[in-house]
Parts: C-alpha cells; structure tokens; sequence
C-alpha cells in the first residue's frame, strides 16, 4: 500500500484558498486579498473548513487530490460570493 501524502498545513492550505479567490477577484490587490482573508468571518470559514477536511482526510473520507483542490476551491467559492470590499486599509 503506498503511503499517504501529508495533509497541508492550515498556512499551506489558506494559500491555497487565497490562489483560487485571487482568480476570482482579479481586480482586487493581493493587500485588499489578505485584509478579506484575515477578517472575523473569512478566516472562521477557512478555518473550520481546514480543520474538517484534514479530519477527514486523516481518516480516508477524502482524497489528498479533494482537500488540496476541491475544498480550497469551494471555500474560494464561497468566499467570492460574500465578498463586499473594499475593506477599510487604513
């Protein structure tokens, strides 16, 4: 049986959500990007979405191809569709 790949980190698996909403908001700046990646209820749903996948992950629900590419896309999808900014980068 061959081994299985390491799961992300969560910083490893936020970059990954952060590639996948910057294609989608490709006229915001990687500052604006990262002030909406690090606000309350982004970094809550990044968050709780990492530590679920990895949990599954860890117990074979889910592929290492579904949590490095599946589940940072749907997060990057969800965040798209909440996504108001500008946010206030004073």
């Amino acid at each position: 049986m061959a081994e299985k790949e390491k799961a992300p980190t969560f910083q490893e698996y936020r970059e990954l959500v952060k590639t996948r909403l910057a294609k989608k908001l490709s006229n915001v700046s990687e500052k604006e990007l990262d002030k909406y990646l690090d606000s309350e209820e982004s970094a809550d749903i990044i968050r709780e979405e990492y530590y679920r996948d990895k949990a599954d992950y860890d117990v074979g629900k889910l592929t290492y191809r579904q949590l490095t590419e599946g589940s940072p896309a749907g997060v990057a999808y969800g965040l798209d569709l909440m996504y108001e900014g500008p946010f206030d980068l004073s």
